[in-house]
This record gives C-alpha cells, sequence and structure tokens, in this order.
C-alpha cells in the first residue's frame, strides 16, 4: 500500500481476518491466488506462512493453516489474498543506509525470493546521488558484469528509483521489494515488500506510525519499547531484572547466569529513568508469572540514587510487592538511598555480587525482599 503510491508495480490484494472473508476476496481476485500471514518477519514461504490455493474448496483450510503458523512467538491474526503470479525469474532490489558504501545506496541481486535470506548471493550496491537519487548510467555501471538485458536492466533502475524516493520520504532505514518478479510478458512485480521505519522520526509520520501501533502480531518487546521507552527482551529465566544502561544490565545477567541461575528479562529503564518507567518495570515483573524474584540494580557515579530509591519506595508503598526484590543502588547519595530503603524494610546492596547473590537465594525462598 505505501510503495505502491511511489509508483512501485504491486498486485492487486484484499486483507482478510477470516476463513469467510478469504474465499470472497479469492472470488473477487480469480483463483489460483496466493494466501499470505500477515507477519513482520522474513522467510514466510519457507515456513508455509504462504500457500497457493487453487479453489473455494481449499481456501479456508489455507488461510486457517498459515494464521496458525508461529514465527518468532508471533502468530498472525490477518491473510493478505492476492493473485498467484507465476515468475520467470526472481529479483531482489531494497534501499537502505549501507555501511559498507556509508550512506544510502540501492541494492541488487539477481537472486531473489528465498535465496536472499541465506546470505551467500553476490549483491551489487550502487549509492545514491545526495538528493537521494538513483544514477541510471552509475546502475548500468554496477550491473554491466550481471548478464542481464539492458531492457531489464532500465526497467528495474526505473522501479530502483521510486523505491528511493520512498525510503526518502517515509523516512525508512530500509526499502525492500523481494521478490520483485520478471513476468513472462517483461513487466515487473513487487511480489512482496518491507518497509522498516526509523522510530527518531515517527512523530513526522504519523500514517506509518499509526501502521505500527495497529499491528496485531509484534513482539511484546516492541510494544513494551512504544509504551513505555523501556528496552525489554524476555529471556525465559526467572530472576527478573530491572536496571540501567546496557553494559550494567548485561554484566548482572553474566552475574546471574555466573551463579548457576537464569535471567528473567533485559530490562533497561535508562531510557525512562522516570517514576512513570519505574513503575512500569515493576508492573511488567510483578506480571510475569516466571519472574520470582526481581533484581534492582541502578549505578552511575552522576546519578543521584537516593532519588530512586525514594521513587521505588513510594511505588512500593502504594503497590506492595509480592514477590522477592533485591536491590543494588549505587551512586551519588548512596548513604541516603540506604537510609530510605531501610525505613521502607528493603536492604541495598552495595556491590553487584552481593545483590545477584541474595537474588539467587531468594529465587528458591519465599522472603519477600533482600
Amino acid at each position: 500500500m505505501l510503495l505502491a503510491r511511489f509508483g512501485v508495480p504491486v498486485s492487486t490484494s484484499i486483507l482478510t481476518s477470516t476463513p469467510d472473508e478469504a474465499a470472497r476476496a479469492a472470488a473477487e481476485i480469480g483463483y489460483p491466488v496466493a494466501v499470505k500471514a500477515q507477519i513482520a518477519v522474513g522467510g514466510r514461504g519457507k515456513l508455509a506462512a504462504i500457500l497457493r490455493s487453487n479453489s473455494v474448496g481449499d481456501i479456508g483450510v489455507a488461510f486457517s493453516r498459515v494464521i496458525s503458523i508461529e514465527i518468532e512467538g508471533m502468530r498472525a491474526t490477518t491473510a493478505l489474498i492476492e493473485p498467484w503470479v507465476q515468475m520467470e525469474r526472481e529479483l531482489y532490489l531494497s534501499v537502505l543506509v549501507d555501511p559498507e558504501l556509508q550512506g544510502p545506496a540501492v541494492l541488487f541481486s539477481q537472486s531473489g525470493g528465498v535465496d536472499i535470506e541465506s546470505g551467500q548471493t553476490p549483491v551489487i550496491r550502487v549509492p545514491l546521488r545526495r538528493d537521494y537519487t538513483l544514477s541510471a548510467a552509475a546502475f548500468r555501471h554496477g550491473l554491466a558484469n550481471e548478464g542481464l538485458s539492458s531492457k531489464l536492466v532500465e526497467r528495474v533502475a526505473v522501479i530502483a528509483n521510486r523505491l528511493a524516493h520512498a525510503f526518502y520520504t517515509l523516512d525508512a532505514t530500509l526499502a525492500e521489494v523481494n521478490p520483485l518478479a520478471e513476468l513472462s510478458d517483461g513487466r515487473l512485480l513487487a511480489i512482496d515488500a518491507r518497509v522498516v521505519a526509523d522510530d527518531h522520526a515517527l512523530f513526522r509520520q504519523n500514517e506509518v506510525a499509526a501502521l505500527i501501533t495497529s499491528m496485531a502480531t509484534r513482539r511484546i518487546e516492541d510494544l513494551v519499547r512504544d509504551r513505555t521507552g523501556l528496552e525489554y527482551v524476555q529471556m525465559g529465566g526467572n530472576i527478573g531484572l530491572i536496571s540501567g544502561g546496557a553494559g550494567m544490565t548485561m554484566a548482572a545477567m553474566d552475574l546471574i547466569a555466573g551463579m548457576g541461575a537464569s535471567p528473567a528479562c533485559f530490562l533497561d529503564c535508562s531510557a525512562n529513568p522516570t517514576r512513570d518507567g519505574y513503575r512500569a518495570a515493576l508492573d511488567l515483573l510483578l506480571d510475569d508469572p516466571n519472574v520470582k524474584v526481581i533484581l534492582i540494580s541502578v549505578f552511575g557515579g552522576l546519578t543521584q540514587v537516593d532519588r530512586v530509591a525514594r521513587t521505588l519506595a513510594s511505588l512500593l508503598h502504594e503497590k506492595p510487592a509480592t514477590k522477592p526484590l533485591t536491590f543494588r543502588l549505587m551512586g551519588t547519595n548512596v548513604d541516603e538511598a540506604d537510609r530510605i530503603l531501610a525505613e521502607a524494610h528493603l536492604i541495598n546492596h552495595r556491590s553487584l555480587e552481593d545483590a545477584v547473590g541474595a537474588a539467587v537465594r531468594s529465587a528458591g525462598s519465599d522472603v519477600t525482599s533482600s
């Protein structure tokens, strides 16, 4: 939908959320159709999340199958119905900020589709101009040894320029067409596409932001980040971790593992070290049935940890914890932080090793704080 506005050729498609809707859409488009699970990941074809339906007799089965497949912890609730296209060749085309060229570039490969996911196929890189347009001459030169007809190269160049325009206008970090199909009549058609938005530019991309928010298959980490600003990744263990700074969080996770336990998460509050941020972090871990104990570790020479202690004590007074809590607050005014936590009947450990040891022990006990 987004790329079509910039002239990228795409198929007619209908978004459906039930088998009946899928059947009506397929009848409108005409069989055979592709039934594509709407999950924001690559490699869906390999995982049977894209199926062909030949008739009204199997469209419902195809729809049910693609939305039942779980990929990277996500499961689709909708499927896109579009014409099944017979491709003569599968190409790959994208625009991104290329670290090798240190700027925006067009990437092209003759091996599109699932093959590109392997990372083994040759990719041609052609830098964009300063105005985010592609030089046709530079593109022809980049593809000179690919053995492609001049007519095909010119057609790809036109679509690449349109894709670059979309990339720039949408404030994207990636605009990708894979595969870009060459049909028997020579036309090129975007069979599938992906646009990755720059989170820092969403304030001026209202439509893109709304589309992201409405996606039903997003990971819990993305939802937490959007809602709270916290960096959160589930890890599967039973010791919940609230920390400040990615390095300190990783250090705590390493110590937890070194003591024979497992962290339940990576949860970095440094992007939102406010009362609301800590409240959200506590609620997230208190509501997680896998978390048996919560370790709160905040370290920093300039961090006024007495303020952190006062915030945490106030939050826990309003909503008492139902799980063991272990604290390690170290920074400016640490003596005052000790006093504030002690008044709330909580203990502050000065060293990370002591705090992690207490958390590991608490994970198998019935104490409420340590």
